[in-house]
């Protein structure tokens, strides 16, 4: 439950923590792909007004987890591959910009990349469950937009991991820890040695692990999914990169 309140900054704070709270249960699957949303209902359960549940339906709907059906209502937005394709194809370049833009830094800005990695993979290591894990996931990614001043590249890129998450959790993979650490770790290693060709492909490789997910996340819960989509052109486009 959420603190009531009529402050305007107190109000803009509690949707914040709602809208993160709804993204994380829909990202875990908790409120499923094609679930319909009640305000009236979502307030109630976190004891607040309407206003910051409907702040939250705007944005999620925007980062593409709702969907807003005139005369019908919101709802968890179905799962489209054609568009997690195009989305995760996006942060893939987003961030092996970033990689290789922070090893071509000087040193102290490399060095200062590779201790944020290295502090926001310690968290990962220690996270207790696969929420927490990709928790520190997303906040390792964001790290470092933040370090060279580049956070203004984030938000693509969160809006693209929410719906490979959501990936995760109905493949039955929500917690790819060794694989996921390993490659965090050689990104953090290129980077401190100013590797930028290494930088970049440790970071399009750790990208693409989720590829051969999406079938089986597909196959488990077709249900989930929108119908009538083409195949997976655009990965082709990424594999030459």
């Amino acid at each position: 439950m959420l603190p009531q309140t009529d402050d305007a900054a107190a109000g803009g704070a509690t949707s914040e923590r709602l809208r993160r709270d709804l993204r994380d249960r829909i990202v875990r699957l908790e409120l499923a792909p094609g679930a319909r949303l009640s305000e009236w209902a979502i307030s109630a359960e976190y004891g607040c007004s309407r206003q910051p549940v409907r702040e939250a339906f705007i944005i999620l709907a925007y980062e593409g987890l709702l969907e807003v059906r005139p005369q019908r209502g919101t709802f968890v937005r179905l799962l489209s591959e054609q568009r997690i394709r195009a989305m995760r194809f996006a942060r893939e370049s987003i961030e092996a910009g970033l990689a290789r833009r922070a090893a071509h830094a000087g040193r102290d800005l490399r060095a200062k990349a590779a201790e944020a990695m290295r502090r926001a993979i310690a968290v990962q290591r220690a996270a207790p469950d696969e929420a927490a894990f990709l928790a520190a996931d997303r906040a390792m990614h964001r790290e470092l937009a933040r370090v060279l001043d580049a956070t203004h590249a984030w938000p693509p890129c969160a809006v693209a991991k929410s719906q490979t998450d959501r990936v995760r959790f109905i493949a039955g993979r929500p917690d790819p820890r060794a694989e996921a650490l390993a490659e965090h770790e050689a990104l953090a290693d290129a980077l401190a040695a100013g590797d930028a060709e290494a930088a970049e492909r440790t970071a399009r490789a750790h990208l693409r692990r989720i590829l051969p997910l999406l079938p089986l996340a597909r196959a488990a819960r077709p249900d989930w999914f929108e119908h009538g989509e083409d195949g997976p052109g655009i990965d082709r486009i990424a594999a030459a990169l």
